[in-house]
This record gives C-alpha cells, structure tokens and sequence, in this order.
C-alpha cells in the first residue's frame, strides 16, 4: 500500500518495478487524477453528527423509560 500526492491534475501512468534474483517484471497503471469534491466531506460530517444526535435522544428516551419502570 502506498499514498502519494500528485500536484497536477490529469492522467497518471505509474510504472512499478519488482525485481529479485531470480527475475524482474513490472506493470503499468493508468490514474485519473482530479480535484476533490469539498461537498462530500461537508455531507459526511453532516451525517455523522445527525446519526450521533438520534443516538443520543433514542439512549436518553430510553434511560427515562429505564428509571420510570424501576422506581
């Protein structure tokens, strides 16, 4: 696994190369590198916080039930 930033955007080709004494080979791989969509991060972070909050009103509805069936 590797991350790498890349400065341009446009088609990447990536050439790795893997060689021991027995033998060498390599491989090409072609990336399409373009610029972040800034919505999608803005989108996660608004459902993460919605999912956190009908989390903490379904555990605080029921530790009101809780207390009121054991008093």
């Amino acid at each position: 696994e590797l991350n790498t930033a890349v400065d341009r955007d446009g088609i990447w080709f990536v050439m790795i190369e893997v060689s021991t004494s027995d033998a060498k080979a390599s491989a090409v791989f072609e990336m399409k590198v373009q610029e972040p969509n800034p919505m999608l991060p803005i989108l996660t972070l608004g459902a993460l916080i919605a999912f956190l909050i009908i989390l903490g009103m379904s555990a605080r509805a029921w530790v009101r039930e809780y207390r009121k069936k054991s008093n």
